[in-house]
């Protein structure tokens, strides 16, 4: 005998588990705070790498300009059998000690009798306006004026007594976070040129 049931059947839609009121609400405003923080977070960090990656680049840029204007000045001076300056310049025309520490530009020319007596026209010359970049002479180079000379055979001699130079021609950024802060372009006596990487607590001098 078939028996059949008088109850009335739920719609499927009511069988289904209904949402609670959490699971309604959305991010809640401590997740959306903790997010937040994480974004801030992670802009800085990424902020700070891209200023040091920059400083980085920006002294490997100076130091380069400087190494090729020294193969520059020492290839023109073979060239062209007679001396040759690479020195600081404040106005692009002649060899000058810079007014403060450190370098406003720099020249090269056809060497004279002494540093500020060039002669023939100006070969290459160039401006410094990167303020953050500090350009220096090391202790020999500022003693010679801040002048390197070349010679007819591409040897760096003094102005004086004709003496052989070595030394260094620096690129700084006064900043303690950036390491290394100092690019140190070292020449010797027989022309050859080197860039060194040195970390100097950030400071320049």
């Amino acid at each position: 005998m078939l028996i059949h049931s008088t109850r009335n059947c739920l719609p499927v839609q009511h069988l289904l588990v209904q949402p609670t009121l959490k699971q309604q609400a959305g991010v809640t405003l401590l997740e959306l705070m903790v997010a937040l923080a994480i974004l801030a977070i992670g802009t800085l960090l990424a902020s700070a790498s891209f200023g040091s990656f920059s400083a980085s680049s920006r002294l490997s840029s100076a130091s380069s300009e400087l190494q090729s204007a020294l193969q520059y000045a020492r290839s023109e001076a073979i060239r062209l059998n007679t001396a040759v300056v690479f020195c600081h310049s404040s106005d692009g025309q002649s060899c000058s000690a810079p007014t403060a520490t450190y370098w406003q530009g720099w020249l090269i020319r056809a060497a004279g009798a002494t540093a500020g007596a060039e002669t023939g026209p100006v070969l290459r010359a160039n401006s410094w306006i990167d303020e953050q970049v500090k350009l220096s002479s090391g202790t020999s180079l500022a003693s010679a004026g801040h002048a390197i000379r070349f010679n007819s055979l591409g040897l760096i001699r003094t102005f004086t007594s004709n003496a052989p130079l070595s030394g260094q021609l620096k690129a700084c950024i006064a900043d303690a976070a950036l390491k290394p802060n100092l690019y140190q372009l070292n020449f010797s006596s027989a022309g050859v040129t080197e860039v060194q990487r040195i970390d100097s607590g950030g400071t320049c001098g």
